[in-house]
């Protein structure tokens, strides 16, 4: 999917599908917290991949 489509998919702004994309990590480096491919300079999320992470994400309880 595209970051447009993975944005609609998730029913988030295409600017937070890019900031779930690469996350400062505390070490100046990134981490990231959606899965998605990189080919060159594009970047794509794959649909089953997100559906784990979703049902990954079910599991973590924020108090």
């Amino acid at each position: 999917m595209s970051q447009q489509e993975a944005a609609d998919y998730l029913g988030i702004s295409v600017v937070e599908v890019l900031k779930l994309t690469e996350v400062p990590d505390g070490s100046n480096g990134y981490i990231s917290e959606i899965p998605h491919v990189k080919v060159g300079d594009k970047v794509y999320y794959p649909k089953q991949a997100i559906d784990r992470w979703l049902l990954d994400m079910e599991l973590i309880v924020v108090p």
